[in-house]
């Protein structure tokens, strides 16, 4: 198999992107702490792509989504995961990349095209990664050598699934999205940045 062998440019690929997904967690608590005028605890993530603060948000976004597609090409490359997990770590790399061009619209604005595109994106993006991690945790557990994280991994997949029901709850729940929503969203950016990350590095230390 595969994922039995080294192999250097998968586990540069994996380290490029573990990179990229650090960048993406500091830039968002960067500019969380920032005096912004948002509430962290009330107000969406993407609120920061509609402002002056915008290109934050953009490094957020673009960095997960190039750091999924190096981490894509690095399993795709280095193990025999099935194709399921890898197709739903793409379809959450690209609609990252896409929804830097697509600003939200921010609560009381007029809803706009692109900000419903926004929506269908963001919505595309969690709702991937949690099939990802879903796909991905099992599989890679029975690759050679993948057996050193294969606990921490497996519990990351459930928080990011746990944390994007709970995300989608917040949304429709209009009580709770008005006193919660941005604590439960950044709970589950903190889960999928966690899990990718933790792949990526277990990627490094295997194909290395």
């Amino acid at each position: 198999m595969a994922g039995a062998n080294s192999d250097t440019t998968a586990a540069v690929m994996a380290a490029v992107a573990a990179a990229a997904f650090l960048a993406a967690a500091v830039t968002l608590v960067w500019v969380d702490v920032l005096h912004t005028g948002r509430n962290p605890a009330r107000d969406a993530v993407s609120d920061y792509g509609a402002g002056p603060y915008r290109w934050f948000y953009s490094t957020v976004v673009i960095s997960l989504g190039l750091g999924a597609v190096l981490l894509l090409l690095a399993l795709a490359r280095g193990t025999d995961v099935t194709a399921g997990g890898l197709i739903w770590l793409g379809v959450y790399a690209v609609a990252r990349l896409a929804i830097a061009w697509f600003p939200h619209d921010l609560e009381g604005k007029p809803v706009t095209p692109v900000g419903r595109v926004h929506l269908a994106l963001a919505a595309a993006a969690f709702t991937a990664v949690a099939f990802a991690a879903v796909d991905l945790a099992p599989a890679l557990g029975r690759e050679p050598g993948w057996n050193g994280a294969d606990s921490l991994i497996g519990a990351l997949r459930w928080a990011v699934v746990i944390t994007a029901v709970a995300t989608l709850v917040a949304r429709v729940v209009l009580p709770l999205r008005a006193v919660a929503f941005g604590l439960v969203e950044r709970l589950l950016y903190a889960a999928s940045i966690g899990f990718l990350m933790v792949v990526a590095v277990e990627a490094v230390r295997v194909l290395g």
